[in-house]
């Protein structure tokens, strides 16, 4: 991991109250429809908003900071082809709609940003079009085309609405949700009426696109996220890439290909996985004898 990623997240974990109170307002796409991170590495320095698709980077001054170096960094940063907007703490927390409003109409005034090779995009899995897996239909339920859904994670909200049915086709189904059967959830589909159609239906995984679900809180993250990062062993030495996140009934396995050799799969558990990083795009691996 390097040093200004590193910061980058206790950064995250110790934001001041002015970049809490604009990340309540920019976060999950709220402005505008953006997507905006926070505490974002921009080698050497981290930015404390950054809008990618617009190459945008919001930075909030506080009493700490010196006019010196904050023309530095800015003249830095729009060297490398970004925009920087600077407001003072006080700015935020006393005239909040104003500097949103600002800020939105500087996002819609600028044109689209090519992506950048910052650190924090760099983790496979994050383009607009990856999408993540969300469940699948278990089973027919009754007669008029109810089906039982197994989701796949705890907001169940999720899977209400038009759904792709695989990772990469354009199909889709549009479900609604009803209620809850143990582990499983009904839900009716548009046009599906009887048991049979419900039935032709069964083990149809249902699938959304990332950039469309909420953004993970600290420590958390999506299993698909996984994909591409770099696996290394507790030495720092690299062993290869995670391919695919597999799961055969016996719980999840992270399928490794190697530098050299043939792929392996190995059980995403704490033993195997001490530690790992989505931001870096590295995971921390021990493969057990048996498997190297």
């Amino acid at each position: 991991m390097t040093e200004h990623v590193e910061r980058a997240r206790k950064l995250r974990i110790n934001q001041t109250e002015a970049e809490k109170r604009l990340w309540y307002h920019l976060r999950n796409r709220q402005l505008g429809g953006f997507k905006f991170r926070r505490q974002h590495p921009v080698s050497p320095y981290v930015v404390d908003f950054f809008c990618e698709e617009r190459g945008l980077i919001v930075e909030l001054d506080g009493g700490q900071h010196t006019p010196e170096k904050d023309e530095k960094r800015t003249a830095f940063l729009e060297e490398q082809g970004f925009h920087v907007m600077r407001f003072w703490n006080n700015d935020v927390l006393q005239n909040t709609e104003g500097v949103l409003k600002t800020l939105l109409d500087k996002a819609n005034t600028l044109p689209p940003h090519p992506p950048s090779l910052c650190e924090d995009t760099l983790s496979p899995g994050r383009g607009k079009d990856k999408r993540v897996c969300l469940g699948k239909i278990a089973s027919a339920h009754g007669v008029k085309g109810l089906v039982k859904i197994l989701p796949y994670g705890e907001d169940i909200s999720l899977l209400s609405g038009t759904l792709y049915t695989s990772e990469e086709s354009d199909g889709v189904l549009t479900l609604t949700l009803k209620n809850s059967i143990g582990k499983y959830m009904l839900a009716d589909i548009e046009g599906v009426n009887d048991k049979t159609a419900a039935d032709n239906l069964r083990g149809t995984e249902l699938w959304v696109r990332r950039d469309k679900l909420p953004e993970p809180t600290e420590g958390e993250f999506y299993i698909e996220d996984l994909v591409g990062l770099k696996t290394k062993d507790k030495n720092g030495d690299t062993i290869g890439t995670v391919i695919s996140v597999q799961n055969f009934g016996a719980g999840d396995l992270l399928e490794i290909k190697p530098t050299k050799g043939e792929t392996k799969f190995l059980p995403f558990t704490k033993e195997n996985v001490p530690s790992l990083d989505i931001q870096s795009g590295t995971i921390t691996v021990h493969m057990p004898e048996e498997i190297q």
